[in-house]
């Protein structure tokens, strides 16, 4: 025998409240305003449609998050993740879509960090790397589209194409460090070559010129040369000395790292200031 269940109509004035709701933006979706009032399926939405009010599509409910979030870049958190999306972040040409992929080992953490920095309702998925026929990572992924986070970024000088528009973004100078540290740990390496730790990051020549302006004013290590690949990327490289300078500089008391970076041994001395 098929059960009927009786589902009320909304009255004027709960449709008012329901739109009110809505638009203001304390009720996203529209199928959670059906739940609420106890209506048909889709009953808000076609309300919301009638009036040319629909901001999120129910499909949406998966892939909310806060699209402001690097409007006004005044936290270290925000600093940290900016400089890894300026690294290790991908911004599509054609669409709205930003996507986040870090190699799982390192980046579980960061990324379940991230995710629920900028409250995503999102998942983080896991795939292999085809790209590294050699050696295939496996990585985790979190994607996002906005027309307003695509152009908050792009205000930060991180555009679609990295290899040669990566520039240096406008952020207070306090917050240097803590946008350096993230670009290293997602474009940045410590190695041991002959003995010497030996530091090494990539980047266009703008943003490596400006970071290791910064990096001079700030731990008084030399200058060095900036090399160009034949991919048309350059690096950066400086050895031991000035290496343990830049790690204690970036490092220190902060509240986010990855942290196989931030604990690379040193085989010769703790991370204390060298002088």
């Amino acid at each position: 025998m098929r059960i009927f269940v009786y589902m009320k109509r909304l009255t004027e004035k709960e449709k008012q409240e329901m739109i009110e709701l809505y638009t203001s933006g304390q009720v996203k979706i529209p199928r959670m305003l059906d739940e609420k009032y106890g209506v048909y399926l889709n009953s808000c939405y076609f309300i919301l449609k009638r009036r040319n009010l629909i901001k999120y599509s129910n499909a949406d409910q998966h892939r909310l998050f806060d699209q402001d979030y690097f409007e006004n870049i005044t936290t270290e958190k925000q600093a940290y993740f900016l400089g890894l999306l300026a690294a290790d972040g991908n911004i599509s040409k054609k669409t709205n879509t930003i996507t986040l992929a870090l190699n799982i080992d390192d980046g579980l953490e960061l990324m379940e960090e991230f995710k629920k920095e900028i409250k995503s309702t999102g998942t983080i998925s896991i795939h292999t790397d085809k790209r590294t026929d050699h050696k295939r990572k496996t990585m985790v992924k979190i994607t996002f589209t906005s027309p307003k986070t695509k152009n908050d970024l792009q205000k930060m000088e991180i555009f679609p194409n990295k290899t040669t528009g990566l520039n240096y973004p406008n952020i207070n100078k306090e917050l240097d460090r803590h946008f350096i540290r993230g670009f290293i740990d997602g474009d940045g390496s410590f190695f041991y070559k002959r003995g010497i730790l030996v530091f090494s990051l990539v980047g266009t020549e703008s943003i490596l010129k400006t970071i290791q302006n910064i990096l001079i004013e700030n731990t008084k290590i030399n200058f060095t040369k900036l090399h160009k690949h034949k991919t048309g990327v350059f690096y950066l490289k400086i050895a031991h000395k000035d290496t343990l300078k830049i790690r204690e500089w970036i490092y220190k008391d902060c509240s986010i790292a990855m942290k196989r970076k931030q604990n690379y041994p040193d085989r010769n001395t703790t991370l204390k200031s060298v002088k």
